[in-house]
């Protein structure tokens, strides 16, 4: 009896170390990771844990948190980015990478790995591109002039694509800018309503650029086509005479000095128009010095000598007859 219950316990013993392995090797090992990693850093940004976005396809693991190794409190433009990345394995999985050529990287470079929590987290030290090979976004874009085209500039920007559109529609191609500044006289000879879009170019790598940015609109009448095209024809500068100009709070009056009158009425062409203190066209009843007076709701211009909407009465000076 004693050796039958030996052999029993001995067999029992043996099974159980026999399924120890056997439960680790249901575990798959992890040989290769790939990381599409882009950057959205400023120069001018706090160096704080924001500004990357890190994807990964595979089901294997999953991406976590990240954190910048930089020192100071902010980017600078000859500053080299550089980061920690998590990542964590799936159950039933873990990391068992050896060499460095098993980590694929898209947007980044691969500086260090190092492997915690018996593999199943793997954290990937990167190096991203110089702030210097980065490229600012264009805030706002406007018009210095009638013809002359104005917009903010862009952090690490050595030029600006530009194009030009005529009621929509493109006219030309895309044409370069050395600063943030274009002359379109060459290319608003027609009368129509003109805006264009610009682009800033990084300095260092061309074929980095930023968003493309609208700009507000600039109206071209007959009257003033004809005077841009006389200027052309006679090589000669195009002098502003003044133009209106729509935008996403309405229309103001651009004068050919590049200001604007606010608060006052003005006279454009033979009609008197009012300003309010932004410089923004007013329209309807507007009180003055202690008058009515009364702007056409659609061109904004003065009603003399005829009745309003409303049924009342204007003078020749546009007054309110009471």
């Amino acid at each position: 009896m004693k050796k039958i219950l030996a052999i029993i316990l001995t067999a029992s013993l043996l099974a159980g170390m026999t399924a120890i392995p056997a439960l680790g090797a249901t575990k798959q090992k992890i040989t290769s990771v790939s990381l599409t990693i882009t950057c959205d850093i400023q120069v001018g940004d706090e160096i704080e844990n924001d500004g990357l976005d890190v994807e990964s396809s595979s089901a294997k693991y999953s991406v976590g948190d990240y954190e910048f190794t930089n020192s100071g409190f902010e980017w600078y433009e000859d500053d080299i980015p550089q980061a920690k990345i998590y990542l964590y394995a799936a159950e039933g999985y873990y990391f068992s990478l050896k060499k460095a050529s098993e980590v694929k990287l898209k947007g980044a470079s691969y500086v260090t790995a190092t492997k915690e929590n018996s593999s199943q987290t793997l954290i990937i030290t990167v190096k991203l591109p110089s702030l210097a090979e980065s490229v600012g976004e264009v805030q706002s874009a406007g018009w210095a002039g009638t013809t002359q085209a104005s917009w903010d500039e862009a952090t690490g920007a050595g030029s600006y694509e530009v194009r030009i559109y005529r009621d929509g529609k493109p006219v030309g191609g895309s044409k370069k800018a050395e600063d943030n500044q274009f002359d379109f006289t060459a290319s608003m000879g027609r009368p129509g309503k003109y805006s264009y879009k610009v682009r800033p170019v990084n300095k260092i790598k061309t074929d980095k650029k930023g968003e493309w940015v609208n700009s507000s609109s600039v109206d071209i009448d007959s009257a003033m086509a004809e005077q841009i095209r006389n200027a052309i024809a006679a090589g000669t500068p195009f002098t502003n005479p003044g133009a209106w100009v729509q935008d996403s709070v309405g229309w103001w009056y651009r004068n050919p000095d590049g200001g604007f009158t606010a608060n006052n009425w003005q006279k454009i062409g033979d009609e008197w128009f009012f300003f309010g203190e932004n410089g923004y066209m007013r329209t309807g009843w507007i009180e003055w010095n202690g008058a009515w007076y009364y702007c056409d709701t659609a061109r904004g211009n003065m009603l003399v000598n005829t009745q309003t909407p409303d049924g009342y009465t204007v003078d020749a000076n546009g007054v309110l007859v009471q």
